[in-house]
């Protein structure tokens, strides 16, 4: 294994950088590396990466009440091939698959690894926010460290507008999502505490690095990027101290009682739906007619993307999910954006939302369809 990494902390994996757990990660990498070299395909996989949180040295460490420290965040890893076909890379995915289920199994936690891309495919998204951070942080698991070399060094400057669109997007469906675990649920166990208390702070992130993207100042480095925060002006209110409290739950993750869940959940839904405001139209957000937003989203060119064909192509595979209100030339993900506003705006009981045409969109078409373009 080839534990390299472009960023200062080029060993760690984690925020606090607990020893037992760093010791763990290494160990952990080590064996995840000898289990792909077993597969058949490992000649035509030219790099394994380790993004995400561990990554990029942001993983946290949770500990259970008797001191013991766990993984918390997923695992992420992104598959480079050899300049293979179409039919080889499914079969590196394939093979992998055995993989990812093992460590699945093993951790506890969710392992992912993507499809596998050739490095030329890699400049189809080197704009994307996703490929950014990984270019930016990431740990060569197995074989070559030489993913990006056909790239330029990343240039957060240049992230498109959309990427901040999406971003807020996302992570507005991680609140709907928690939404609804708190809504069924009165008693919240270890795992959908996790689930909703991790989507809460997603919303926080997604938050402060949506408005960094739209003023241009995005950067590597989630403490970094609080600096950013915190030196800025015409911010929606408290977004710089939950953005540090976010942080600190990054580090070392806990879990709440379900009535400080509800309070932590209100907040971040305020949070978010402030910021989108103030992405849109400017300002702090704080001050807006929110019944007017959803519509300023759909007729905004700040967050366009693709070309009229190609959303025309997108938008006919949202009208066979269940999506009825289309507008044919844009990306489904400013309409998706639009109703994910409303829904959120709507809650307290939420039981759907109707738009003003007279096409109508509820909760469960709205993540389906959110599922295949998120």
């Amino acid at each position: 294994m080839s534990m390299q990494n472009n960023t200062p902390d080029s060993k760690r994996f984690t925020l606090c950088a607990d020893p037992s757990t760093e010791a763990m990660l290494t160990e952990i990498m080590k064996q995840v590396a000898e289990d792909i070299s077993r597969l058949p395909a490992a000649g035509s996989i030219r790099s394994v990466l380790l993004g995400g949180g561990y990554g990029r040295a942001e993983g946290g460490v949770f500990r259970t009440p008797d001191g013991a420290a766990h993984l918390y965040n997923d695992m992420d890893f992104f598959v480079i091939s050899q300049d293979i076909s179409a039919a080889r890379r499914k079969q590196i995915d394939a093979e992998l698959e055995s993989v990812r289920r093992k460590w699945a199994e093993k951790l506890g936690i969710d392992v992912d690894f993507s499809r596998a891309r050739t490095r030329k495919s890699l400049r189809d998204v080197s704009r994307t926010l996703m490929y950014q951070e990984l270019q930016a942080g990431h740990k060569v698991v197995f074989g070559s460290s030489d993913a990006f070399a056909l790239l330029p060094e990343p240039d957060f400057s240049a992230i498109p507008f959309s990427e901040g669109a999406r971003l807020l997007m996302n992570r507005g469906a991680g609140l709907l999502l928690a939404w609804n675990r708190l809504r069924e649920k009165q008693e919240l166990d270890g795992e959908d505490n996790d689930f909703v208390i991790r989507n809460i702070y997603k919303a926080v992130f997604g938050c402060g690095d949506a408005m960094l993207i739209r003023r241009n100042l995005y950067c590597a480095g989630v403490e970094a990027r609080l600096k950013c925060l915190e030196s800025l002006p015409e911010l929606p209110e408290d977004l710089a101290k939950y953005y540090r409290d976010a942080l600190a739950f990054k580090s070392l993750p806990y879990r709440e009682k379900r009535e400080n869940l509800l309070e932590k959940w209100s907040a971040a839904r305020s949070l978010w739906l402030r910021t989108v405001a103030a992405f849109f139209l400017g300002g702090t957000g704080e001050k807006t007619d929110a019944s007017t937003v959803s519509s300023v989203i759909l007729s905004s060119p700040v967050a366009e993307e693709g070309t009229p064909l190609r959303n025309f192509l997108l938008n006919g595979i949202a009208f066979r999910l269940g999506w009825r209100e289309i507008r044919w030339l844009s990306h489904p993900r400013k309409m998706l954006l639009a109703h994910l506003y409303n829904f959120l705006l709507a809650i307290p009981g939420m039981q759907g939302y109707i738009s003003n045409s007279t096409a109508a969109i509820d909760p469960s078409t709205w993540l389906r369809i959110w599922n295949r373009f998120n």
